[in-house]
């Protein structure tokens, strides 16, 4: 028999009918809630928790029984289904973050003149008006017009030939054309009556967060900037997670569809904002790893976590892009950054180039610190490149008190030698919700340095702040229950402190891996270039004292924010960084570090702090001290 039971949801008394056999997580989802649920709903993050108003609930785990809840009544909601009519609240931290519309300065990158725009190009003509004895078709003289100034193919796409008569009738054969340069031919996407200015999207689809900027495509400028979560964090915290989420659970349509809409309310956001029409944006360019380029396209990941790791492409063929959904004009052009392997995708192939790897005459170390933690290794004549599966704990991920670089997160500590305790920064000023990315380096640094940590990861128990958590794991507090905006503790476990250094280990030895599969060393290298949101903020002192970076000479590092917006940018708007590009990913050599020779060894050499070899780290004291 069919139990017809009906969840409500709060805010906004949202009801949904089910007859008991699904979560309360993919309930909410189904009425349009995203929430974070970074273990893909497996019940270990307790990210996705909420709260039970009245009713009943039953626990999956548990042979069905009863849910046990905390004294607030929380409970995980991918493990409780209702067993009667039920009232749920969703608070706040639990719901992926709102739209961030920002001129921040994002990637020093991004203000950086870019090579003469050469995507899309305008020309202004005065055509001669059809007579008997020039009778040739509108499309005809509008070609032959062109061809005067470009001896190439030119298309006309049929949204523009449906318009084109009225069009140059209507503007007395005095008209301005708009072309992208795409597919080895020019595309006339636009006939307006008087010059205007045209714009594209670079937008970076990361797995943590997504950002779009809105960017002038005559002289290359970004208008402006916005950012937002990754909704897929909904299906979990990493690539891996949402590979399976599409294999196991038929999640492939959801994850495409949540990052399409979230990347059209940034660019609806960024329109109305500057008071820009969709119909003057011409052109679109998206990096991303490997996985999030997939779901974008609506394709399969699924064989890319299956030996032998094959990605179902790594180049993709320029779209229209409204079929992504994007704010744009009808024929506006998708160009998709082309990737190397199964995790190296657009998004470091794009930064790389961006970061002049491709140019360089000295050896270059390139790492963008997200998720997968991918390395680069190389100048002007060579490339190796591979990612280290660092694990999603650099953005928050994965801990037990971790959450994104938004407003209430903790995002830097000091040593308070008075009170015997870290003193925290919390982006926003707002009352702390969690530890983001760069507070999480700050934190373990300084608990390393006090001797309050030792080099294993483990927490000495007798120092003030270190206790035990309600499900008596060993923990530092760093904000009591009673001071934090969640009504919980803030605090960091041993098991925290652990993924940290297994994701730390992962980083140092792939590219330890990578030097060695050249035979060079340390030394070799003339410039760390650091990529990511994270790079843009991380305490290099902290970093290296922690044995993420070799302890080298200081003045070779340098943080570059989002390099891969900044090569989206870059292929929006010139042919020649294009060609850099494809080329880079056509001659850079991936490495598969499961397979290369010495990683493990590196891996497992580096699961202390700094490292088991003390020798590598000299400015390093045993008190964690880098200097």
């Amino acid at each position: 028999m069919i139990v017809n039971l009906r969840v409500l949801f709060q805010p906004g008394n949202i009801p949904v009918k089910t007859d008991g056999n699904k979560d309360i997580l993919s309930l909410a989802r189904q009425v349009g809630f995203l929430i974070d649920s970074q273990c893909g709903g497996q019940g270990t993050c307790d990210h996705c928790q909420m709260v039970l108003i009245s009713g009943k609930l039953l626990d999956r785990r548990d042979q069905m029984q009863a849910f046990h809840m905390d004294s607030q009544n929380r409970f995980a909601s991918c493990l409780a289904y209702p067993c009667s009519d039920v009232v749920i609240s969703v608070p706040p931290e639990s719901r992926i973050g709102d739209l961030v519309p920002s001129t921040a300065d994002y990637s020093a990158l991004l203000k950086q003149e870019a090579p003469a725009p050469s995507i899309h190009l305008t020309i202004q003509v005065k055509l001669p008006a059809p007579t008997l004895q020039d009778s040739c078709s509108d499309a005809d003289r509008v070609i032959r017009e062109i061809r005067k100034k470009f001896v190439r193919d030119i298309h006309i796409p049929e949204k523009v030939l449906t318009t084109l008569p009225e069009q140059l009738r209507d503007s007395s054969w005095d008209t301005s054309l708009h072309l992208l340069d795409a597919e080895n031919r020019l595309n006339l996407v636009l006939v307006s009556s008087a010059e205007r200015l045209s714009y594209g999207w670079a937008v970076d689809i990361g797995t943590t967060s997504l950002a779009v900027s809105l960017v002038e495509l005559q002289k290359g400028n970004v208008v402006d900037l916005a950012t937002s979560a990754n909704p897929q964090i909904a299906w979990g915290a990493d690539v891996i997670a949402r590979i399976v989420a599409c294999d196991k659970k038929g999640a492939l349509k959801s994850l495409t569809r949540v990052v399409r809409e979230r990347v059209a309310s940034l660019q609806n956001a960024l329109l109305t904002k500057n008071e820009i029409a969709a119909q003057d944006v011409l052109a679109a360019a998206i990096s991303g790893n490997p996985t999030m380029l997939h779901l974008f396209h609506g394709i399969s990941p699924t064989h890319i976590r299956k030996e032998p790791y094959i990605p179902a492409f790594t180049t993709f063929p320029p779209i229209e892009a409204r079929q992504r959904r994007m704010v744009c004009a009808p024929t506006a052009i998708l160009f998709t950054c082309p990737s190397v392997a199964s995790y190296v995708g657009g998004d470091i192939t794009a930064g790389a180039v961006a970061a002049g790897v491709d140019t360089s005459d000295e050896t270059i170390l390139f790492i963008d610190l997200g998720t997968n933690g991918e390395v680069v290794l190389g100048n002007k004549e060579w490339a190796l490149c591979a990612s280290t599966s660092a694990g999603p704990c650099f953005e928050g991920g994965g801990i037990t008190c971790g959450m994104r670089a938004e407003k209430g997160a903790i995002h830097a500590v000091v040593w308070d030698e008075n009170e015997q305790r870290l003193i925290p920064s919390i982006l926003g000023n707002q009352i702390a919700q969690g530890i983001c990315g760069s507070g999480l380096f700050e934190a373990i640094a300084a608990l390393f340095k006090k001797g309050i940590l030792d080099r294993s990861g483990r927490l000495n128990r007798s120092c003030p702040g270190v206790k035990e958590t309600s499900q008596r794991e060993i923990c530092y507090e760093i904000i009591p229950a009673a001071a934090s905006g969640s009504g919980k503790g803030i605090f960091l476990t041993e098991t925290d402190i652990k993924s940290f250094i297994y994701s730390k280990a992962a980083v140092y030895a792939g590219i330890e891996t990578l030097l060695k599969e050249i035979e060079m060393g340390w030394d070799a290298v003339d410039k760390v270039l650091i990529a990511g949101s994270l790079g843009t903020n991380i305490d290099l002192p902290a970093a290296i004292s922690l044995g993420l970076f070799p302890d080298i000479d200081r003045q070779k590092f340098r943080s570059l924010g989002n390099t891969s917006l900044a090569g989206a940018r870059l292929y929006l708007l010139s042919r020649t960084m294009q060609e850099r590009i494809n080329i880079f990913a056509g001659r850079a050599t991936y490495i598969e570090l499961s397979n290369a020779p010495g990683f493990m060894d590196a891996y497992n050499a580096a699961l202390f702090l700094p490292h088991t070899d003390l020798a590598r780290f000299p400015s390093v004291s045993l008190g964690g001290q880098s200097q």
